[in-house]
């Protein structure tokens, strides 16, 4: 049995201020598959060199208005180049299982603040996005 056609398809791609310091947003978290979700930086054109990121964030998971899962993150634990195998285009921050704590299937949000800004990550223009989508990384 092949996996669904929509299985990798982002459940959130939105442009986001990497570069903003203190700059905070809120997303809904509607899965439509139990299983691992990767939490990235993207961009089609490419990411800076090296790590692909070097601010900080700090990742909050919440059902309702409790924090279920809070993480801070400094460098990505993975990073995916792009088709022309010339730059990364996506930098993993952070691997979480949906549905969250293995009960809450809907009402998730994730929460995602600026701690220390990424300069190079321009994120006004919409090439630099804020993606969720089930891991390709087994």
């Amino acid at each position: 049995m092949s996996p669904p056609s929509d299985l990798y398809a982002p459940i959130l791609s939105e442009p986001f201020r990497f570069d903003e310091l203190g700059y905070a947003r809120s997303y809904p978290l509607d899965f439509k598959y139990v299983d691992f979700y990767d939490i990235s930086i993207r961009s089609d054109l490419g990411l800076p060199e090296g790590p692909g990121f070097s601010g900080k964030l700090l990742l909050e998971l919440l059902h309702a208005d409790s924090v279920i899962e809070q993480t801070t993150v400094v460098r990505p634990s993975a990073t995916v180049f792009c088709p022309d195998g010339g730059n990364v285009c996506e930098a993993i921050l952070h691997t979480v299982a949906l549905p969250l704590a293995g009960r809450y299937q809907s009402g998730v949000y994730l929460r995602i603040t600026v701690v220390d800004a990424d300069k190079r990550l321009r994120g006004e223009d919409g090439d630099t996005l804020l993606n969720v989508s089930v891991s390709g990384i087994p």
